[in-house]
């Protein structure tokens, strides 16, 4: 479909300010834009090494083209670029045009009524830019929608096609013809022998995007000028992502930047790598990757994983410049093409260009370190590539591409990091500088920090509704953590004899969402913190985060995460308290969207939702928890301490789940298709419906070193479980099925564990249900009791036991204590193992029935007393005892011994500790 062309000719218009007019007959006299530091001196002279001088503008002139009507909507945005350019010495010579090019159908695609109307209007723009080579312009930029000269492919699959080629401007001493009258350049006609490029030049186009052209515009140039003037600032340092049978280019990084971080293992190199790398922060990001307009292609095993658009949008990157050597590249006129997303993403994006091979990217990162600005690095590069070549239009749309502001240069290591200061109760001018002029706001303090800040809070409530751009009472306001920017809490303030004193216990921060009427929640902020594309160097460190109240409708992110918010993030999260927080997913917090936040020394208290009383992750989140608390939390439904949902695989270690409720599922933990990973974590008074420690659906868990006691509920339940467990303990836990441990269906390997104390009606210590397979192997179930069958173990399609012990289980209320009430299950294999009341009926081999003597079964120590030793906990260091254990060197003598000490007879231990370092020493007359 064709739609009319808006002008079948270029319209130009000189922009006059100051000192401007127009000659006889019209002729337009240009003077410089403003002052006479822009006025063209007659000792002015183009040279080879320009750009090398006291300044990268160094006098030399660059020209600014720009949409009519665009101007009109950013005058104020090129205004303060043009006088950034000056304090660069630049001189500037800024044009207007429009008319003559191509429009955007309803259907998001480009057609071009005519390409000789084009081609006119290109011609003319042409001209104008030749007019000011001839005045000594160096290079310039192309904002808006201008016309593009189209060159006719005549190779591959899109012969006769236009592809847009900008070195038709570039070009300057060229003759480019259209022998067959189509509108479409097919002949360059060198003049001097090659095909070289007199001029650098740039793109700035934002109508094929989905975005408003003026917003994206205006963004850009607030970026721009905050980073020439040093208040935006991200790592010195460089990515250079290597995709599948692409070649790097970290040797030439090098000459740039003293860090370089290299990927290019092709079982790493992925789509979701690739995102979450964009949020660690980088100067420059080289990218070698399969591609198209608007997507990236990552290639592992034979399987693509894609890079879309979209994804950037919503990633943010954390980069200022990006070499992209891939294919269909800067295709600007394709919707949504990705290079110019990068460019006009909100927080970092300044410019993008490629592709620069591997046998020439030196070329252009030379340049670079010479100090030239990325137009320079450009025209050596082109010129490189030019000499003594005559290049087809694909090689001329890709070799010669640039977006964004091409007089940029890469600067410096930004100085030390930036200190703010905030105090509610600071009286002096507000610039938080120090404390006495401290932000009372931290809303204030958020507006526009530069990577490398520090944020240092006062003792104090801070609510996310006060602050100049936010307005009072707003539910949505919130705190919103940036890249880069470190967030400190506990600070004494000036009010304190030393006012840079911090204790996070003595001196709290308070982040509270109580904006409304005391006491009523429904006011409340929805999230007091929201975290979105960050990295690992955002961090929220000594706060205590309380009131937050997300209860809108479902669908809604804002009945998620009452105290903080994540979503596509990685930040550090430290030595802070969630309290009283309420979601209906997530009260303390949520992490969606393959979130990797790092969560240490925090205590997450008293928060309630329908799911995830303290925390839910959902979307392949993969949170990382070191030494956390998670303490009377409560869940309507399922998670009172934690949900995780949706093939979530969260990290804990050494965390504590203490009296949290659920009413359904999960006291302390849900997991439904995941993964979670907890090592040395104690899940003490939990409770539930079912599984009051935890309730694992369809996961599969690996728990090493923890503890589940006196959860009630069930300790542990699993429905199609594939749970691992290790070194873990499950005492005076209780449930009507499975005190210790339940199974419907599915499989656990459970190794070293300890069942002892737990109770139930079915079960006592474990329960198995329906076609559920339990691999038992060393562990030591005891003085475990059911009111009904199995004090032991019950049930269980597929029951193995190595190694184990039985003893002092009970079952019909205490009743009995042989066999039965050890073990009841259909056809069991039973091997190597001590079970109370043998009597041989259910087979197996090297079984016996011979108290195992533990060490103090009273107070819960089931290691076996030895003559040669046993581990004594409390007194860290070995016990002698009068009586030797018949369980030691009695276990599968074709197992190994693993880690037990000697002496030991070469034969594993049956129980817990056979074959750790806490096994009993074998004793020798």
């Amino acid at each position: 479909m064709r739609f009319p062309h808006r002008a079948s000719y270029l319209t130009v218009s000189v922009l006059l300010l100051a000192g401007m007019s127009i000659g006889a007959a019209g002729e337009i006299v240009r003077l410089p834009f403003s002052g006479q530091r822009l006025y063209r001196t007659p000792s002015f002279q183009i040279d080879d090494q320009s750009g090398v001088g006291e300044t990268v503008g160094a006098e030399r002139l660059f020209g600014v083209f720009i949409n009519t009507t665009l101007y009109g909507q950013i005058t104020e945005s090129i205004d303060t670029y043009i006088a950034d350019l000056e304090s660069d010495g630049w001189r500037v010579v800024l044009y207007s045009a429009e008319g003559g090019t191509s429009q955007k159908s309803e259907s998001e695609q480009w057609t071009i009524v005519d390409f000789r109307f084009e081609l006119q209007a290109a011609r003319q723009l042409r001209e104008l830019a030749r007019n000011e080579y001839d005045q000594g312009m160096v290079g310039c930029i192309i904002i808006g929608e201008l016309p593009a000269g189209w060159v006719e492919a005549e190779t591959g699959s899109g012969t006769g096609t236009g592809i847009p080629v900008d070195l038709f401007f570039r070009d300057m001493d060229s003759q480019w013809d259209d022998t067959d009258g189509n509108g479409l350049l097919d002949e360059n006609f060198p003049t001097n022998g090659d095909c070289k490029p007199e001029i650098w030049m740039s793109r700035l186009y934002a109508n094929s995007l989905d975005g408003d052209e003026v917003s994206l515009m205006k963004n850009y140039f607030r970026k721009n000028h905050a980073y020439r003037i040093g208040e935006l600032t991200l790592p010195k340092r460089a990515l250079d992502y290597v995709d599948d049978d692409w070649a790097g280019a970290g040797f030439f990084l090098r000459g740039l930047y003293d860090e370089v971080t290299q990927i290019n293992d092709d079982q790493t190199t992925t789509a979701s790598d690739y995102l979450a790398r964009l949020a660690e922060g980088y100067d420059l990001i080289r990218v070698s990757v399969h591609g198209y307009g608007w997507a990236h292609g990552f290639i592992k095993n034979g399987t693509r994983s894609d890079v879309f658009y979209w994804d950037i949008i919503a990633d943010d990157p954390c980069c200022f410049f990006y070499d992209i050597y891939s294919c269909g590249t800067f295709g600007w006129w394709v919707p949504n093409y990705i290079d110019g997303w990068y460019v006009f993403s909100p927080s970092y994006g300044l410019a993008s260009w490629g592709p620069c091979g591997y046998g020439t990217a030196g070329v252009f990162y030379d340049a670079l370190d010479l100090g030239k600005c990325l137009g320079d690095a450009q025209l050596q590069h082109s010129n490189y590539l030019a000499t003594g070549k005559s290049f087809l239009p694909g090689d001329e749309a890709g070799t010669f591409g640039m977006f964004g502001d091409p007089a940029l240069v890469l600067r410096q290591s930004p100085s030390g990091p930036t200190i703010i200061y905030v105090d509610g109760d600071a009286t002096g001018e507000g610039s938080g500088l120090d404390w006495e002029n401290a932000y009372n706001n931290l809303q204030d303090a958020l507006s526009a920090p530069s990577w490398g800040t520090e944020i240092r809070v006062a003792q104090g409530i801070y609510m996310p509704d006060q602050g100049a751009a936010v307005r009072p009472g707003d539910r949505s306001a919130t705190f919103r953590l940036r890249n880069g920017v470190v967030i400190k809490g506990g600070y004494a303030g000036p009010d304190e004899p030393d006012p840079n004193a911090r204790d996070v216990g003595l001196y709290r921060t308070i982040l509270s969402g109580e904006i409304g009427v005391l006491r009523s929640n429904v006011d409340n902020s929805y999230h007091v913190i929201s975290v979105s594309n960050v990295g690992a160097a955002a961090v929220l460190d000594g706060f205590t985060v309380e009131g937050g109240y997300a209860d809108a409708n479902y669908g809604d992110v804002n009945n998620c995460g009452g105290g903080i918010y994540l979503s596509y993030s990685s930040p550090s999260i430290t030595d802070c308290n969630l309290v009283d927080n309420y979601a209906k997913h997530g009260g303390g917090m949520f992490s969606t969207r393959d979130c990797t936040p790092t969560i240490s020394n925090c205590r997450l208290q008293d928060n309630s939702a329908i799911e995830g009383g303290g925390m839910a992750n959902e979307h392949h989140s993969r949170p990382i928890l070191d030494n956390c608390v998670f303490s009377s939390n409560q869940a309507q439904s399922t998670g009172g301490g934690i949900y995780n949902g949706d093939h979530c695989e969260p990290l804990l270690a050494n965390c504590i789940f203490a009296n949290n409720t659920a009413l359904d599922r999960g006291g302390a933990i849900f997991n439904s298709w995941g993964s979670p990973r907890l090592s040395n974590c104690e899940l003490i008074s939990n409770s539930a419906g079912t599984g009051g420690g935890m309730y694992d659906h369809r996961g599969s868990p690996k728990l090493t070193g923890c503890v589940f006691g006196g959860n009630q509920g069930t300790g542990l339940r699993g429905y199609d479980s594939h749970a691992v467990l290790e070194h873990c303990e499950f005492y005076s836990n209780s449930g009507f099925t499975g005190g210790g441990l339940e199974l419907d269906f599915g499989y656990m390997t459970i190794s070293n564990c300890v069942f002892s104390g737990n109770e139930a009606s079915w079960g006592g210590g474990i329960y198995g249900y329906g076609t559920s397979s339990l691999t038992l192997t060393n562990c030591t179930i005891a003085c475990n009791s059911a009111k009904g069958d199995g004090g032991g173990i019950l049930g269980g399609n597929e029951l193995i036991l190595f190694n184990c012990i039985l003893w002092e289980n009970s079952d019909d209320w205490g009743r009995t204590r042989d066999e039965s009430a050890q073990i009841q299950a259909s056809n069991p294999i039973i091997n190597f193992s001590c079970v109370q009341g043998w009597t041989n009926t259910l087979g197996g081999i090297g079984n016996i029935d011979i108290d195992p003597h533990f060490a103090d079964q009273n107070s819960g120590n089931y290691h076996l007393k030895s003559q040669a030793g046993h581990w004594d906990e409390n007194r860290q260091g070995w016990r002698h005892d009068g009586i030797t254990s018949p369980c030691i060197d009695t276990g599968d003598p074709n197992m190994s011994v693993g880690n037990e000490p000697e002496p030991n007879g070469g034969i594993i231990n049956m129980g817990a500790y056979g074959g750790t370092v806490e096994a009993s020493k074998s004793y020798r007359r």
